[in-house]
């Protein structure tokens, strides 16, 4: 399992201006933000929204992502070239 993580420090998604709960789970399967934000990157390169917490700082969600990762995976560095 292959993991990665992104903040809102700008807070330019669509879970940074929402009061998390901290005793229930929330649909965090999409990720409304910018073209240009880091967590669309990792989305485009295999992996899933798995996890948005509150507490990465003042005002700050954590976003995490999660991959199942075969050893022979590779990202191919033309593929990255094409990522807006």
């Amino acid at each position: 399992m292959g993991w990665a993580g992104t903040g809102d420090e700008i807070q330019v998604t669509g879970f940074s201006h929402v009061e998390l709960p901290l005793t229930q789970a929330i649909d965090c399967s999409e990720l409304a933000a910018p073209a240009d934000h880091p967590g669309n990157f990792w989305r485009h390169v295999g992996f899933s929204l798995v996890a948005v917490t509150p507490d990465d700082g003042p005002d700050v969600v954590a976003i995490h992502f999660a991959k199942n990762i075969k050893r022979h995976d590779r990202i191919d560095p033309e593929e990255l070239k094409r990522i807006p």
